[in-house]
């Protein structure tokens, strides 16, 4: 909860761990950076690509297009196991409970996909 306090305050720090949670959404698959996700495009965030393209180079040691990027968002949303993502993030949910991630699916993140504001 401290980070998302601080990351109110420090736009940079919110753009930071939007990039790493997106980061780590495409290639570790933890519960939390598809909570993060979620939030972030909820809440009408944008995504710097260039800095994510940075990112994404020093965790790969690759150079990817937006166009990459995409397909391979879109290939991860649409193919990860809801449930094992689920499992892993209710642990870190003091006020909710699993009915209240319900209605997530690949559809849904998919959906979430399509509202990334980018800059």
């Amino acid at each position: 909860m401290f980070l998302m306090v601080e990351s109110m305050v420090f736009p940079h720090l919110r753009q930071y761990v939007l990039i790493i949670s997106m980061v780590h959404l495409i290639y570790l698959c933890k519960g939390r950076d598809w909570y993060d996700f979620e939030w972030y495009v909820q809440n009408n965030i944008p995504l710097n690509f260039k800095h994510l393209q940075e990112r994404i180079h020093e965790f790969t040691g690759e150079w990817i297009s937006k166009e990459e990027f995409d397909s391979q968002l879109h290939n991860k949303l649409a193919n990860t196991d809801i449930a094992v993502v689920k499992a892993d993030v209710l642990p870190f949910l003091y006020e909710r409970s699993a009915r209240d991630l319900d209605f997530w699916s690949n559809e849904y993140f998919l959906a979430l996909a399509e509202r990334i504001r980018w800059v």
